[in-house]
């Protein structure tokens, strides 16, 4: 403030609902007062009195004090902010962090700023209308934590500074699907399993690109769930429906995977899918003959035939005859890449019953003659 009395000792300052205090002066000159708590941050009426360095006549009603000035003066307190949010662009390379700034003072100015943990904040942006918008680049798919920060300025003198933590923040760029640079393949043979009557193909999982950071290679088999192991275990008897996608593994394992996917096909439409054949039992009676067995492949896809033996293992069509079979299996159609499967004859369970011998004719003796 400006003193243009030189009688002036002192003056007087009182701020309504702050405190009061009397600073010295040595006459005419400019005075300036710091640190004077006004008691808010919004326009509050300050009332200053000089007070004169001349001593009074004892007479009258004079007063030590002249004429008072009022002004409007407030405080610059710390910055207010709040609600940060952040929204990431369609090209997952950019976020854009929004916080609501209240006003840390009239008069004042509130400058935020962004920045990940690991680098230094420095507000530079200036907040208007009760919020500022600001956007940085980041790397896609990575989560990242960030912090908010603000300072509130008075022309060039900051009076106070807030931080917000805002963390697993991430743009998402969608991988695309995978690129299948070799089907499953299934073996072309049916090899025997757990015993000699049994078999089973075995089967090798496709090959395909890696999954780019931040995500992993799953399949789905048969629209069961998408997993990361490769298995064709329940999909033997039926050529399967395989897609590989890409999914996100930076979210979390709950993630949502990609909709962008590759269809996986075999190596060779002749061996299709993995198939099995199991035979159990071979039964014969005396009216029937039959083979207890199995096979995993579509009716079109295989073919059996039977050579029944006798015990010294010569074909045989008699019924009671019968002491064993010999089973073929052929593949043909999505099959017809799998070698035939044939194993030993397998000996019957049976209850045919060799026919009884028809009895020798009777002779009826002549009778003696008589003497």
């Amino acid at each position: 403030m400006s003193i243009v009395d030189d009688s002036t000792q002192a003056v007087n300052i009182v701020a309504e609902g702050g405190e009061s205090k009397t600073v010295s002066v040595n006459g005419r000159g400019t005075v300036s007062v710091a640190g004077l708590s006004v008691g808010s941050n919004e326009p509050t009426r300050v009332v200053i009195t000089p007070v004169t360095r001349f001593e009074l006549p004892p007479v009258g009603t004079s007063s030590a004090q002249g004429e008072s000035v009022a002004i409007t003066a407030n405080g610059v307190g710390g910055p207010k902010i709040s609600n940060a949010s952040w929204d990431a662009n369609d090209a997952g390379d950019k976020v854009t962090f929004s916080v609501d700034v209240a006003s840390a003072g009239a008069g004042s100015t509130t400058l935020v700023g962004v920045a990940p943990n690991n680098s230094r904040c420095t507000p530079n942006t200036t907040a208007s209308g009760g919020s500022v918008s600001i956007t940085v680049g980041v790397d896609s798919n990575t989560l990242i934590d960030f912090t908010v920060c603000a300072e509130s300025r008075w022309k060039d003198t900051a009076y106070g500074t807030a931080t917000i933590a805002v963390d697993d923040v991430y743009a998402y760029r969608d991988p695309g699907a995978p690129r299948v640079t070799k089907g499953y393949d299934v073996g072309d043979t049916c090899r025997t399993g757990f015993n000699a009557f049994s078999c089973e193909t075995r089967w090798w999982g496709p090959e395909v690109d890696r999954a780019p950071a931040g995500f992993e290679l799953r399949y789905v088999v048969n629209g069961a769930g998408a997993t990361t192991n490769f298995s064709l275990e329940n999909a033997f008897g039926s050529r399967p429906t395989v897609t590989a996608r890409y999914c996100p593994t930076f979210l979390g394992s709950g993630a949502s995977c990609s909709d962008n996917t590759s269809t996986v096909g075999p190596v060779s439409d002749q061996r299709a899918y993995p198939t099995s054949v199991s035979i159990t039992a071979c039964t014969v009676t005396d009216s029937d003959r039959h083979v207890n067995m199995s096979v995993a492949a579509q009716g079109g896809d295989y073919t059996v035939s039977y050579e029944w033996r006798d015990r010294w293992g010569q074909p045989t069509d008699v019924q009671w005859d019968i002491d064993r079979v010999k089973v073929t299996v052929d593949f043909q159609g999505a099959l017809a890449g799998i070698e035939t499967f044939s194993p030993r004859a397998l000996s019957r369970d049976n209850s045919a019953t060799e026919p009884e011998p028809e009895p020798e004719p009777s002779v009826t003796p002549s009778p003696s003659p008589s003497p």
